[in-house]
């Protein structure tokens, strides 16, 4: 259950947790070895938050080092595939685009940006960049395929 939490509400929870163990925990150990005598009271609580600063700094430190490590390796696995998605780019001599729904311009890779005679890797309104670029014999039955995948919410073409 708990890895479905975001790391920051993870570790927020886990401190949250130990701190409050510590506050319920910590006095009835700090009045148990005062035995009653106010001075010695005094200086275990001053002891006692010290340790708790020094704890919870350890208590952080560990558990952002698991969730730092972990993004850390995620981008260098991704790192990794990119360089290899470029090199087989590179090598096929094959063009990629990528179409924005929410913008709806069109990000060509280098390639494709070539082989098109493109001076801007970034286009505006894309489908109707793409509507120009469709040979017209087969325009209007490419056009129905995209509109047929977009209304039925289809995950490949």
């Amino acid at each position: 259950m708990l890895s479905k939490l975001s790391p920051s509400l993870r570790l927020a929870l886990y401190y949250f947790l130990f701190s409050a163990a510590w506050i319920l925990l910590s006095g009835r150990v700090a009045a148990w070895m005062a035995r009653g005598r106010a001075d010695n009271l005094r200086m275990i609580e001053d002891f006692k938050g010290l340790f708790f600063v020094m704890i919870s700094s350890i208590f952080i430190f560990t558990i952002s080092r698991g969730v730092y490590r972990k993004l850390m390796s995620s981008l260098r696995f991704n790192k990794e595939m990119l360089e290899k998605y470029q090199g087989v780019m590179n090598a096929t001599q094959e063009g990629i685009y990528e179409y924005d729904l929410k913008t709806t311009n069109i990000k060509l890779s280098e390639n494709i940006r070539k082989l098109l005679g493109e001076k801007d890797s970034i286009k505006k309104d894309g489908l109707n960049y793409w509507k120009e670029h469709i040979h017209p014999d087969d325009r209007d039955r490419i056009l129905a395929e995209i509109k047929t995948v977009y209304s039925t919410y289809a995950q490949s073409w």
